[in-house]
């Protein structure tokens, strides 16, 4: 997924045992587990990597 700008989102993570890949200067902004779904849920903000800003 190409990132342009500054994104937020909702993830669910249902194994949280296994690491999910996310940019370098991207961020996580909340989480909590969902006991009716047995998933976390993780408020992401993906920011845009620099490189795509230097070839505009």
């Amino acid at each position: 997924m190409d990132i342009t700008e500054p994104t937020v989102t909702w993830l669910e993570v249902s194994h949280p045992q296994q690491p999910i890949p996310i940019g370098e200067k991207d961020r996580v902004l909340d989480s909590h587990f969902n006991e009716q779904y047995d998933v976390w849920e993780v408020l992401l903000v993906a920011l845009p990597d620099e490189d795509e800003d230097e070839e505009e």
